[in-house]
């Protein structure tokens, strides 16, 4: 179930005495910051453009972690978030330069789009195994271009529009079982050596995995109803892209002609590639 945020309450709580905001923060040029306990939120914008704060120590009790909270800010090294997190809004620790490990606690429900984008130091990213987050929003980690390593939630369902876009040092990452759809753009120029989709994958969206130069073959599980148009073009190695049932719909051009497509004789996929002009092997040899 997609958990949200009523925006109304959400307003009202920037109100509350138990929320930090831009004015309890006071001065810009602070390096170190301890929230105290008696808080719950942190404040849209609240600490945004703190480029000086270098470690920010969390209350035990934050609950949400307000839009753009620390856009833009200086802190480094590893972002330790306490249990009591169950939210993270959109752009809240975008372009946090210096920071290069985060750990998301198992409390965590609401990752919004571009939470993390161009963390362009951050290595790391793990998000506890049993946290009930249903998806990563759209740009979350949008050009990290040093992430290398994450490790995602058991129950996550979508992965979602440019969630792991651009992030070219990213050779590998375990695409949990109980994924339903990986959206537009998601891995665009990464780096992954080789990709398992799981076999409760049901849509990938247009150019999901665009130009990840590294792959080499690739296999569509028969659970999957729809292709969009573009999601392995511009694959160069990707010798082998394994297509054994009768998608729904498949898009235009999904990889480049350099690549053969093995499907079941006399299908839809065969269809497809005679349309496109793409190489073909049949699975079954009769």
């Amino acid at each position: 179930m997609r958990y949200k945020l009523d925006e109304k309450k959400w307003h009202d709580l920037q109100l509350s005495v138990r929320t930090i905001t831009k004015k309890q923060v006071g001065s810009r040029n602070q390096e170190e910051f301890v929230i105290p306990d008696p808080y719950f939120f942190i404040g849209d914008k609240a600490f945004e453009n703190m480029t000086k704060l270098r470690q920010v120590r969390f209350s035990k009790t934050c609950r949400i972690i307000g839009r753009e909270a620390f856009k833009n800010c200086g802190i480094e090294g590893e972002l330790l978030l306490p249990e009591s997190v169950t939210a993270i809004r959109e752009a809240a620790f975008a372009r946090s330069c210096a920071l290069q490990s985060v750990r998301i606690p198992r409390e965590i429900r609401l990752l919004e789009s571009a939470a993390f984008k161009e963390c362009r130091k951050l290595q790391t990213v793990f998000v506890d195994p049993d946290a009930l987050l249903p998806e990563l929003g759209s740009c979350v980690f949008d050009c990290c271009t040093q992430l290398r390593e994450i490790v995602l939630p058991t129950n996550l369902e979508r992965i979602e529009r440019r969630a792991f876009y651009r992030c070219k040092s990213l050779t590998q990452i375990h695409i949990p079982k109980s994924v339903k759809k990986i959206g537009q753009e998601a891995f665009y120029y990464t780096a992954l050596e080789e990709l398992h989709l799981p076999e409760r994958l049901v849509e990938l969206e247009e150019a999901a995995f665009f130009k990840c130069t590294m792959l080499k073959s690739v296999k569509i599980p028969e659970s999957v109803k729809r292709i969009g148009k573009w999601v392995f073009h511009g694959c160069n190695r990707l010798q082998v892209l394994e297509i054994l049932h009768e998608p729904d719909e498949i898009g235009e051009w999904i990889i480049n002609r350099s690549t053969k497509i093995r499907c079941r004789r006399g299908g839809r996929v065969e269809a497809y590639c005679r349309e496109f002009g793409f190489d073909m092997e049949f699975a079954d040899k009769s």
